[in-house]
């Protein structure tokens, strides 16, 4: 069984990892279950395949735009 999350936070960390790490805080503080990278990607864990999981199991998706994140490959 899939473990759904309310959010996935997609940001780059060269310039918004201070403000996603807040609105994850923000949003578990206030009973939402959010999927953050630094959270949920366990250390030796393939972070990737990670990342990818986390959308496909994630309600709503957050961007934060920044120049670097919309001209970031991934």
């Amino acid at each position: 069984m899939h473990q759904f999350k309310h959010f996935f936070i997609s940001y780059g960390r060269k310039e918004s990892l201070a403000q996603a790490a807040r609105l994850h805080q923000h949003l578990r503080l206030n009973g939402y279950d959010a999927w953050f990278d630094k959270v949920n990607i366990p250390l030796g864990e393939d972070y990737w395949f990670r990342i990818q999981n986390g959308i496909r199991n994630a309600q709503n998706f957050v961007f934060f735009m920044a120049p670097h994140s919309i001209t970031s490959e991934n």
